[in-house]
């Protein structure tokens, strides 16, 4: 099995120009039919992909907001974090569009992730755009979050958003039930609808956490192999039983030992990010059929139950 001749072109191209990615997008967009509306902040440049008036329905709940990343590190050609999704976007896109159905769904191809989040979130792009998104009265949205999906078999959908409104005692928001509901509806219905393997993880921020600080619904999905992901899953609930077991303060006393053992225990996958061996032939073939699945069943969930 091997990645489609078409997707693999696209892959190159999309890395080829890692200097220039958006002005690719845009010209990929523009030649497959599309209107993309360029949006700058800052000097961060995003697009977002609306389709016909008739793919949209108040009856189906909030707006979907798929968005994935392509900004990469430097250094890095970034195929998976984060071109793999990117070209996913590009190619749902014309199949969404031809929808017999309505999906409330846009696209959003996010710049600034790639930022050091720990010395100042408000730093990251989707921030910047949450923000604008929220000063223009645009409540009813939810975003899914792509990232690193070029490699693996296994769905992960995130709980760090829940963690991360957890730690800060907000477990009785409405942002935090929305969250919590979004998640456990991935969890129940994308294994009806798509062929795969599904486990719900912590994981990394990527650009949820931007959008989550300015208040909207958003959740990370990527892609691991399944004995990566589920010995993740082993040590990460060995670590949680041993910092449980501990007293509170034992912990935050020695919070950099905790940050650190958590850092051990990431996936082979996640290690490639960020580096120069984060290149096209690491990429899975069946993660890209197993992803064409997961954005056209994303598209279809209705969120208004």
């Amino acid at each position: 099995m091997e990645i489609k001749k078409h997707t693999l072109n696209l892959l190159e191209e999309l890395v080829a120009s890692r200097s220039d990615r958006y002005t690719y997008i845009l010209s990929n967009l523009e030649k497959s039919g599309f209107s993309p509306i360029p949006i700058e902040l800052d000097g961060a440049r995003f697009i977002l992909v609306r389709f016909g008036k008739d793919l949209y329905s108040p009856k189906l709940g909030p707006t979907k907001v798929l968005a994935a990343h392509y900004d990469s590190m430097p250094g890095s050609p970034g195929a998976n974090d984060n071109a793999a999704a990117v070209v996913q976007l590009l190619e749902a896109a014309p199949k969404l569009a031809k929808s017999p159905l309505p999906h409330n769904t846009l696209l959003l191809f996010t710049d600034r992730e790639e930022v050091n989040v720990s010395s100042s979130p408000k730093k990251q792009g989707s921030f910047l755009l949450g923000e604008a998104f929220r000063k223009q009265g645009l409540k009813d949205m939810v975003f899914f979050n792509f990232d690193m999906c070029g490699k693996g078999d296994t769905v992960i959908v995130s709980e760090a958003a829940e963690q991360f409104l957890a730690s800060r005692h907000k477990t009785h928001t409405a942002l935090f039930q929305n969250i919590h509901s979004l998640r456990e509806k991935l969890i129940d219905r994308l294994p009806r609808m798509v062929r795969g393997r599904f486990i719900s993880l912590r994981t990394p921020f990527s650009d949820n956490l931007g959008f989550l600080l300015q208040g909207y619904p958003a959740i990370h999905l990527t892609l691991l192999p399944f004995k990566e992901a589920a010995a993740y899953k082993k040590d990460l609930d060995n670590l949680r039983d041993e910092i449980t077991r501990k007293q509170k303060i034992d912990v935050l006393h020695n919070a950099d030992t905790y940050r650190s053992r958590f850092t051990k225990i990431q996936p082979e996958t996640w290690n490639l990010r960020h580096g120069s061996k984060d290149t096209i032939d690491t990429l899975s073939p069946e993660a890209f059929s197993l992803m064409e699945e997961v954005y056209s069943a994303v598209s279809k969930l209705d969120l208004s139950v």
